[in-house]
């Protein structure tokens, strides 16, 4: 059964939590009890069609707000836990020094070194495997363009040497 208004505005004032699917649900009632009622009443059925609308429409815009949430809050999650793995590191780093063990040290620089130069090998080779890729595709689009280039260069020479030929006949037409 619908509530009337100043059951829903008292609601409202005493702090009463009234979730999307109850108002929703409420508006479907009210709706009802209007289309029953046939009191003529078109606009506020209108518009209880239209509050209906609005809350699928919040209650969609919801459901990908807390998609987005868990997306951030995973996002986030791993973000710590880089970190704290880099803290954690730091302070193996801090402790062998301390207790000066520099072969831990010396041995953390090497591994270390040893993981940017792969990393930059595989870069280099990406890098590498880009260029050739581009150098391909340029030899392609000239393999393509060349034919009409040539086609082009053919086309107006021949034009010339007819043009050439037709003066040459009309010259000697007149002269002769």
């Amino acid at each position: 059964m619908a509530k009337d208004f100043e059951q829903v505005e008292a609601e409202a004032k005493t702090g009463g939590n009234v979730t999307l699917d109850a108002e929703a649900q409420q508006s479907r009632e009210a709706g009802k009890q209007l289309a029953e009622e046939g009191n003529g009443n078109s606009d506020l059925l209108a518009a209880a069609r239209s509050m209906e609308q609005v809350a699928r429409k919040q209650k969609n815009l919801t459901i990908e707000l807390r998609q987005t949430t868990k997306a951030v809050a995973a996002a986030l999650k791993e973000i710590e836990d880089i970190r704290s793995s880099l803290h954690d590191i730091t302070s193996q780093a801090q402790q062998a020094a301390l207790n000066g063990v520099t072969a831990a040290q010396e041995k953390a620089q090497e591994e270390t070194i040893k993981r940017l130069d792969e990393v930059a090998k595989k870069n280099i080779e990406y890098i590498d495997a880009l260029t050739q890729e581009s150098k391909r595709r340029i030899e392609r689009l000239k393999m393509i363009t060349l034919p009409d280039r040539l086609f082009n260069f053919g086309k107006w020479t021949a034009l010339f040497l007819i043009l050439i030929i037709l003066c040459h006949i009309v010259w000697m037409l007149m002269m002769g």
